[in-house]
């Protein structure tokens, strides 16, 4: 079998230092080869001094605006201008190649896709507009609103009674309205959840995986109970989005029940408690 020259492409802008250093640490240690990029309004900085033809596969790290660029890029001259000329000679070789860094598929990442499948979805019971359909619509009822879309044009919470989806993005991070307008919405009635896990899988084994809620707020912890790991090595032979993923699972108070909550693309999700180190050598042993 041969093995591949693999290249981590860190995005150093907008993330805290003791998580990047945790990363660059474990990547060094590994003789992992790495270097960082940086994202200036669409612009992927320091990409000339990246690309080369030595590297077989990069793995991208990064936040969920890298993985809307190159979803929709078709030449690379758009990410950065400063290509040499062989760069630009080899831009659609580049392009593949960095696209490839994400384990990520639009359609196969949408809830409004998979949400019908045969599995116990946590908003299995929900309804979808577009953006432009609720923007004005007042809602009678406190109700939990969130993008069907893995790249996450707004953040999803709790949407008040009397609000109006605009109202709602007006206070909370998100994408230019204009940009948004076509892109579906996620509606369901609020759920009382007990823990949310994640899973970081390749197909249906577990790479890692964390607590990372308890009752509604951010309370991370390192262990997971056996029963939700099977759950989640179970749901992994039913549905993969990617070959490697993040899946959300939940649990709650008064019953055995165990939902999936959503699927991510794991190249920008979170680790919260999961072992960084452990996750990092598996998934570069698996690209190589």
């Amino acid at each position: 079998m041969n093995k591949n020259n693999t290249k981590w492409l860190v995005q150093s802008s907008g993330f805290t230092t003791s998580y990047l250093e945790e990363v660059v640490d474990t990547l060094n240690e590994q003789e992992i080869e790495w270097a960082d990029f940086g994202l200036v309004q669409d612009t992927m900085t320091n990409l000339e001094n990246i690309l080369d033809t030595n590297t077989d596969v990069y793995i991208i790290r990064g936040g969920t605006k890298i993985l809307s660029l190159l979803d929709s890029l078709n030449s690379l001259k758009e990410l950065n201008p400063h290509l040499s000329d062989n760069q630009k000679i080899r831009e659609k070789e580049y392009l593949e190649r960095l696209k490839n860094g994400i384990d990520y598929d639009e359609e196969k990442f949408d809830m409004e896709h998979y949400k019908d499948l045969s599995l116990p979805f946590l908003n299995d019971d929900c309804e979808i507009y577009t953006v432009n359909n609720l923007l004005y619509s007042e809602f009678s009822e406190e109700t939990f609103i969130k993008p069907s879309k893995d790249s996450k044009a707004f953040n999803g919470g709790i949407i008040y009674a009397g609000e109006t989806l605009m109202n709602y993005l007006m206070r909370t991070p998100h994408r230019n309205i204009e940009s948004i307008g076509e892109e579906s919405v996620i509606v369901s009635p609020i759920k009382r959840i007990k823990e949310e896990y994640r899973f970081f899988m390749y197909k249906n084994e577990i790479l890692g995986c964390s607590r990372y809620m308890l009752n509604g707020k951010v309370n991370p912890d390192s262990f997971v109970p056996d029963n939700v790991k099977n759950a989640a090595e179970y749901f992994g032979l039913q549905y993969n989005p990617a070959e490697i993923y993040v899946m959300d699972l939940c649990t709650f108070e008064n019953t055995d029940e165990i939902k999936i909550v959503e699927y991510n693309c794991w190249n920008c999700s979170g680790f919260y408690h999961c072992d960084i180190r452990s996750i990092i050598r598996k998934i570069n042993h698996i690209k190589s």
